[in-house]
This record gives structure tokens, sequence and C-alpha cells, in this order.
């Protein structure tokens, strides 16, 4: 396949969206502590699909993360915590020990 073509999005047989590297640029990367907080804060609110693309995983690889977590009985700790934002522009940052997310990093230097 062509560099600049990318590949059409496909489902699984449960109509959820299966892997796609430019709607999940983070998967098979490890959970940051930021990241367990949102994930659990909002699952329990809306749609696990909207959740996973606004983390960059998969629904599959959240749900089974979400699952993962209870069973280590740290799904309530995270979700009592308090989600971390960018000082410049607030948005939300999901890598531990940063105070400034990328985009703003680079317009810094």
């Amino acid at each position: 396949m062509p560099e600049n073509q990318t590949s059409e999005v496909q489902y699984d047989r449960w109509k959820r969206l299966k892997y796609h590297p430019d709607l999940h640029p983070r998967q098979r990367e490890r959970y940051s502590d930021n990241e367990n907080v949102y994930i659990c804060k909002h699952y329990v609110r809306g749609s696990v699909k909207t959740l996973a693309l606004d983390v960059g995983r998969t629904e599959h690889s959240v749900r089974q993360h979400v699952n993962h977590l209870r069973k280590l009985g740290k799904f309530e700790h995270y979700r009592l915590q308090d989600e971390v934002y960018c000082e410049s522009c607030f948005d939300l940052l999901f890598a531990d020990d940063v105070k400034v997310c990328d985009s703003c990093s680079q317009n810094n230097t």
C-alpha cells in the first residue's frame, strides 16, 4: 500500500472499531496514572467508544484495562483522584510527570 493512502476503518463482529494507527496512537503503550484517572472518571458516564478514541486506544483494550483495575481494587482509587491539565492551554494531560502538553512545549521553544 502506498504511503500516502491510509487503510480504511474496519469493525469487528461486535461493531467495535478495530485497531487503526491513525485513530489509536497510544495502543500498546503503558497506561499512565493520569490516563487511568481519566478512564476511571469517564468510564461510567458515556460511551466506551468515545472514551477509547479520547485516549487513543481500542475499545477492547480500554474495557480489558478497566476490568484489570477493578480486579486489583484500583478502579475507585483512580476514579476519586483529580485529573491533571496543561498549565498553559488547560488540555488534559495523559503522561505522568508533565505539566505542559506537547503542543505548548513546542510553541515555547
